[in-house]
Parts: structure tokens; sequence; C-alpha cells
């Protein structure tokens, strides 16, 4: 049977994802690469990244420019004693905030992660919807922990304007455990159960044993050079490609070469245009392994080949 690669498409707000990978069933006509056999640490790192992607997803999916990104703290003398104490405490939260919102004629939903800091500290991480007033939000925290009025506020950000939200999604899954084994904390992150889930498009089965093109980013949007991930699987050692797609918005400027201020679909061309370039430049190589895999330029040193994940 002729091989193929896999393609995987996936909408999540204002982002596309595409994945090619090689199907199993294929995968006695693919040559494992030599020394391809995923270490612990790799196998870690990689396991790591696909829990950045599905949180990356599920906040495109949900949340919007300007919605909030909350970190609620203790102070030192009222901090919960464990995981399960803080869980207890944020869920009582939780249906108090509820309801502020409900008050507020917005659907609630959420993200939270709570994590414990360098010093000991426990915190929660929350990403919400944007509220009416954020004051009230802090005065309800400081009325549910019984603070003090030296208590340091939540911290508060409102997601930036791109729609895409993977180094925030890095953040959250990056946080610190707790150290208790009997905590039975082992989730990076939990959401609320109305939160939307992404749309995959069936997956298409593609008949050439090499993906040979220069990713193109579809109509009004641009690869994210940051997403691309290219290199063997640790796990089943066959090679993979992945990278996302960012919509770009129609009031979209940028400045080229002279200096001179574009906007709209002028401004979106150019930059697409450039971001191929920088692909093509970057990233793609004519040196292809036997087996599919694609080795990014700057990575590879003259006579050499290795994974990168």
């Amino acid at each position: 049977m002729k091989p193929v690669y896999r393609q995987r498409i996936i909408k999540a707000g204002n982002t596309i994802e595409v994945e090619n990978t090689y199907p199993t069933r294929f995968g006695d006509t693919l040559t494992r690469r030599r020394h391809s056999k995923g270490t612990p640490e790799a196998m870690q790192a990689y396991n790591e990244e696909l829990a950045i992607r599905k949180l990356t997803r599920i906040i495109n999916t949900n949340f919007v420019p300007d919605d909030w990104f909350v970190t609620f703290h203790y102070e030192n003398h009222n901090r919960p004693q464990g995981y399960k104490e803080a869980k207890a405490q944020l869920s009582v939260f939780l249906r108090k905030l509820r309801k502020l919102y409900e008050e507020w004629g917005i659907e609630f939903k959420y993200i939270k992660r709570t994590a414990r800091g360098e010093r000991g500290g426990v915190h929660h991480h929350i990403v919400l919807p944007q509220g009416e007033k954020f004051k009230k939000i802090t005065e309800l925290w400081k009325e549910h922990i019984k603070s003090t009025r030296e208590a340091r506020p939540p911290d508060c950000r409102a997601l930036y304007d791109t729609g895409e939200y993977s180094s925030l999604a890095a953040y959250i899954v990056k946080q610190p455990m707790f150290d208790d084994d009997n905590e039975g904390y082992t989730k990076k992150w939990i959401g609320s159960r109305n939160l939307k889930k992404p749309v995959e498009e069936p997956p298409r089965d593609i008949y050439e044993i090499k993906w040979k093109e220069i990713p193109t980013a579809r109509p009004g949007y641009y690869i994210d050079t940051d997403s691309i991930r290219a290199g063997c699987n640790p796990v089943n050692g066959r090679p993979y490609l992945f990278y996302r797609m960012v919509k770009l918005p129609p009031d979209f400027h940028c400045y080229d070469e002279n200096n001179k201020r574009l906007y709209g679909s002028e401004a979106i061309k150019y930059f697409r245009k450039h971001n191929k370039e920088w692909i093509r430049d970057n990233f793609w190589t004519d040196d292809i392994c036997p087996s599919g895999e694609i080795v990014p330029k700057s990575e590879l040193e003259e006579g050499e080949k290795y994974d990168k994940f």
C-alpha cells in the first residue's frame, strides 16, 4: 500500500491549526530514524507541548480580546494548607462570581489553575469573560477570604487583541504543581462545562510519502512562525509537522520597508507576502530525510540531520 500522511485541520476562534502525521497503519512502510527513540525528557516535553496546544484551542475558541486573565492572591496568614482546601475555597468563590455575572447579564465561563509559588504562596489563575466592573470582583474576593485592607488585590490583565493565546496557555500549563503526593492534583487546568469545543475538519489522507510544499496560509490569515514544529514524534518515531494560522483583522496596518504605513487589504497582502518569504527562507529546506522529516535551515549544520521539537 502506498504510504500517505494524514492532515488534521482544527478551527479555534481566530486561529486554524494544521498537523501532518503518519497513521499507524502506514508505519510499516516508513523507516524509523536512527536515534529517534524518545528519551523520557523528550517525551515529557512533547506531552507538555500537546497540553499547551489543547489549552490554546480552548482559550482561542471561548475567549476574545479584552477578556480577563486574573490572578487571585492570599495573605500570609490565611493561605490554604493544601490543594484540597484551596480547591474548596475557589469553588465557593466561583459560585458567588457566577451570581455576579448573572446580575451583569454576561454568560459565566472560566478556565482555572491553582498553583503554589516558589515561596509557598497559593494563588489561582482564572480566565474570565470581561465583566462590567472589576472593582466588584476585587471586593467579592477580599470579602470571600476575609482579607485585611492592606491585602494585595487580584491582578487583572486584558487578553491581547490577536485572538491567539498560545503564550497564555503555556504560562498556565507550566505553573508549578503541588508537592503533596496525596492531594490528587494532576490536571494542568480545569474549565467550566459550558466551554465550546474547537471545530475539527474531517482528516484528509494525502498520498505522498513526504510533505514537500511550503506551508501556505489561507486568505486573510498568516502563519505564526513561533508555532511551527517539525521533527520525529518521540513516542512512535514518525515525522510530523505542526503550525498555526492566525486571522488578520480587516483594519490591520503595518509598515513596509520604506517605513510607509499600510492599511487594510494592502497591509494584509504585504504582511502575508513577507510571512511566506520568512517561512521559505528560515524554516523550509530541500534537505528532507527519507522518512519525510523536514529540518529547519536555522537548525541544520552542514551535512547533519537531527530532530527538532
